[in-house]
């Protein structure tokens, strides 16, 4: 919710300031979608003190008509807000608008004001206002469906949540609710969130918590999941009010939380747009299916007109195969059709991994699941993110990674000895020696007496399909 303060010196001034906001705003309601739902809250300067910070401060002519020093007081007691000084005729010359701007006045609201101007003011001056935002919100997208958008959300959630962040993954695939049931978070479709879009209730952390599906705590990271509503003909309406709806729930999630994955595989029309105008970060997922090409194309076009400056898009290739297009010429395609650098990569692509398919449908992820490598590629792309610090993701996957490269290939030189003195025997064959390489010292057994960092034990997991034959030959 946008909150906009009104101060004025008398309570007849402050009403009709926020009788003369509220017109301007519904002349322009058709464009309202871009903003959140607007409470105004009229106060005078000694009530200001004894209320949270707002948005925006408007601060009446009755204030700048009479003494001017209180504008200097607004902005003492209201640091970080934007605010606006509303002029009167007497009052809109150029020697009141430099007093204001040394006071700290961000912008004036003059007596000819159109509509659209006033709206377009305050899409500014909120924006400014949202800029210290404390949480992320990531949103995963791709240009088509079946290239592992939902399994990245939830690997990527995961992560962060053993990073002690807490984290909530939002499913807004209103049609299968794929996100939600691979994690078991029922109920699948959110009555209470369906409540709050069409503001039958208020947008409170209350109300946004009942939404939310508590999946795991751990020490002082936590993962949640908030379930869609179900699919209805008004949802991805302008005029329906859903997105401004759609964008105080974000506000909200955005102030208790670290990070919010959002699977928008579902999201079109303006629910889509309202979720890219606020997002902070977008992983794009290219997949190696040369149908998927120029889907990627114009749907990355279409993505990078709707986010701010500040947002950054990083595209990753997952699930590469043998039958697909290659690294290089995807990436030299993409670069060359939309002007791409290696900066806009994940540097390490998403792997193949057989036992992170068992994640649907299990409560768990590809991060628990999966292999190794595939951990690896995650907290690369977490990093490229700027969610995880480098240096320590590094350290801490490569030993894993070197702790579960010892153990299958101990254990796959063991089959493959038995095997052997098996069939010696047989041919009149000594017993074979098998020589494996050697750890380096002290590294393995410090590794394996050190805590897991796995949601899933080692030994639960299908070692055997893991090893690629290159390794053991």
């Amino acid at each position: 919710m946008l909150k906009i303060v009104v101060v004025d010196d008398s309570a007849e001034g402050r009403n009709q300031l926020v009788d003369r906001l509220q017109r301007l705003l519904e002349l322009t309601k058709s464009e309202l979608e871009i903003l959140p739902r607007i409470d105004f809250k009229p106060l005078s300067l000694q009530e200001l003190k004894f209320h949270d910070p707002a948005d925006v401060c408007v601060i009446g002519p009755g204030i700048v008509r009479g003494t001017l020093p209180e504008v200097g007081t607004v902005r003492r007691l209201l640091p970080e807000t934007a605010l606006m000084a509303a002029l009167s005729v007497e009052t809109s010359g150029f020697s009141t608008l430099e007093q204001l701007a040394r006071l700290g006045i961000d912008d004036t609201l003059l007596p000819e004001t159109l509509p659209a101007e006033f709206l377009r003011k305050i899409v500014l001056l909120a924006r400014r206002a949202k800029r210290s935002k404390p949480g992320k919100l990531i949103l995963v997208d791709s240009g088509k469906g079946g290239l592992g958008g939902t399994s990245l959300c939830a690997a990527m959630a995961e992560a962060m949540a053993l990073q002690g962040k807490r984290v909530v993954v939002f499913d807004f695939d209103c049609q299968t609710q794929d996100l939600s049931r691979f994690l078991q978070a029922r109920p699948f479709v959110n009555e209470n969130l369906h409540l709050l879009l069409e503001q039958q209730r208020p947008v409170t952390q209350e109300f946004v918590e009942q939404c939310m599906v508590r999946l795991w705590d751990q020490g002082k990271g936590s993962l949640s999941c908030i379930a869609p509503i179900e699919e209805n003909d008004e949802l991805f309406s302008a005029t329906s009010g859903y997105s401004r709806g759609l964008l105080s729930i974000l506000e909200v999630l955005d102030a208790s939380c670290d990070c919010v994955f959002v699977d928008i595989a579902g999201a079109r029309s303006a629910i889509l747009r309202t979720f890219y105008r606020v997002a902070d970060k977008v992983v794009y997922i290219v997949g190696n299916d040369p149908a998927s090409l120029y889907a990627s194309v114009d749907r990355i076009a279409q993505v990078r007109t709707l986010l701010s400056a500040e947002a950054e898009i990083v595209l990753t290739l997952n699930n590469p195969s043998a039958r697909g297009l290659s690294r290089s010429f995807l990436v030299e395609e993409l670069d060359r059709a939309l002007g791409l650098t290696p900066e806009n990569w994940s540097a390490t692509p998403i792997p193949y991994s057989s036992a992170g398919q068992r994640w649907p449908g299990s409560g768990s992820t590809l991060y628990s699941l999966g292999s190794s490598s595939l951990r690896c590629a995650i907290d690369s792309l977490l990093g490229r993110l700027a969610l995880i610090p480098r240096p320590a993701m590094g350290t801490e996957n490569s030993l894993t990674f070197g702790t579960d490269w010892i153990r299958r290939l101990l254990k796959r030189g063991e089959k493959i000895a038995s095997h052997a003195a098996e069939s010696a025997p047989r041919h009149g064959l000594a017993e074979p020696q098998l020589k494996l390489p050697e750890p380096p010292q002290g590294r393995l057994s410090e590794l394996q007496h050190s805590p897991p960092t796995m949601a899933v034990a080692i030994e639960h997991l299908d070692l055997d399909s893991l090893i690629s034959p290159a390794v053991i030959s």
